[in-house]
């Protein structure tokens, strides 16, 4: 097994900047993804992090990503924004229009956000935080290429589809969770088999269509199972109909131009909800959740979800994050 080496969370920005530039990304696409990157070697999940960089590099270099994308935004309506990523990573179309967002749902109480044509490979959490960092609640849908069986069936028909959401408290950092609508993420599954692990449920079919624990023979056959059974299967529906049918993004059982078989995110689309709670409520809603919490927080061993990143967080910010040295010596080939 492979040594590991401490890296601070600067040293990991750098680290995915030289790498992203050097595979012809600009510098708004370096800075961009080395912030998504970075936060989730801090934060998790890990397989969101470095592990993915060659992901990003690979499918710059190869022109199936465009790492210098121009995205086009068009304001339809006093709450909606509609943006043609240009076949971009979707943090690029949602770094330019969060303050309209914040503006526009400051005023109207909401703001839709519907984005196409783009690129979504890393974790949902950080493309809303920073509305929740500013008192306001927000959701997020993304699509991608199928991936995910509906249960009892045997084809894919969604793609992991994962959704988000965020919310300010009183007393704290907002509460954020992200989650895959299949058992586990394709990138957890991903690197799961790379450190020779069996997955702790089973997640997906293999060639023969036998339910498995086996990463290695999910992502061959890649098909992924839905978690809590049909009830996650509903839920992949409608995050299927939000992110893709009601944007105009490419469905997942739809061909996309110039198909990649091992690659899932071409041409997804993306669904960001922003709320003003207290406009829309017409009081203090981070006060009016703190019986909540406090329910949660004193419940066993339960914490309130997505809380977890808070400790790695704190952990990563005083002592840096552990980076497997087999995956460095990979990037630094990227670099060469």
């Amino acid at each position: 097994m492979d040594d590991t080496t401490i890296l601070d969370l600067k040293e990991i920005d750098t680290l995915v900047r030289r790498v992203l530039l050097a595979s012809g990304a600009n510098a708004e696409t370096a800075e961009v993804i080395a912030e998504v990157i970075m936060s989730a070697e801090r934060d998790g999940p890990k397989s969101h992090g470095l592990a993915g960089l060659p992901s990003y590099a690979m499918s710059i270099r190869d022109g199936w990503a465009d790492g210098c994308a121009d995205p086009y935004i068009e304001v339809r309506a006093a709450s909606a924004i509609h943006v043609d990523g240009a076949n971009g990573y979707a943090q690029i179309a949602m770094r330019r229009i969060r303050s309209q967002a914040v503006e526009m749902a400051r005023l109207n109480g909401c703001a839709v956000l519907a984005l196409r044509n783009i690129h979504h490979i890393g974790p949902l959490g950080p493309d809303i935080e920073p509305f929740a960092d500013q008192g306001l609640c927000a959701l997020a849908f993304v699509n991608s290429a199928a991936l995910l069986v509906p249960w009892q069936g045997d084809t894919a028909a969604f793609g992991t589809n994962p959704m988000a959401f965020a919310c300010p408290r009183p007393d704290g950092s907002p509460i954020v969770w992200d989650q895959a609508s299949s058992v586990f993420s394709f990138a957890s599954i991903g690197q799961t088999r790379a450190q020779g692990e069996t997955l702790s449920d089973v997640a997906g079919l293999d060639l023969d269509g036998v339910p498995t624990r086996d990463p290695a023979k999910i992502l061959d056959a890649r098909r992924l199972l839905p978690f809590a059974q049909h009830k996650g299967t509903a839920i992949a529906l409608m995050v299927e109909i939000l992110a893709a049918a009601l944007t105009g993004g490419t469905l997942g059982v739809q061909e996309r131009p110039d198909d990649e078989p091992k690659s899932a995110s071409k041409d997804c689309g993306q669904l960001v909800i922003v709320l003003d709670p207290d406009l829309i409520g017409g009081h203090s809603f981070a006060e009016s959740i703190l019986p909540l919490l406090e329910a949660l927080s004193d419940n066993g061993a339960s914490r309130i979800p997505g809380d977890g990143r808070l400790a790695r967080r704190a952990h990563a910010e005083a002592a840096g994050v552990d980076v497997d040295a087999g995956l460095l010596r990979k990037i630094e080939d990227l670099m060469a």
